[in-house]
């Protein structure tokens, strides 16, 4: 079973902390848990953003600039 988070750093008020509470929550299930990062210009402090998500992650996918 997966669980999966689309679109990372468009969604500014559940990326971060609320993210991660998903997270934690949903790995108690044992479920393979992957994320998908989307390219957002405004977003200046991305590493701080998915960095409480980031042992919580089976996988991450980068999106590719146009």
């Amino acid at each position: 079973m997966q669980f999966h988070v689309a679109g990372f750093y468009l969604m500014l008020q559940f990326d971060g902390e609320p993210v991660a509470r998903v997270l934690q929550e949903a790995k108690k299930y044992g479920v393979t848990i992957t994320l998908d990062t989307a390219w957002n210009s405004k977003v200046k402090n991305w590493q701080e953003l998915i960095e409480p998500s980031v042992f919580r992650i089976s996988a991450v996918q980068e999106a590719l600039r146009a």
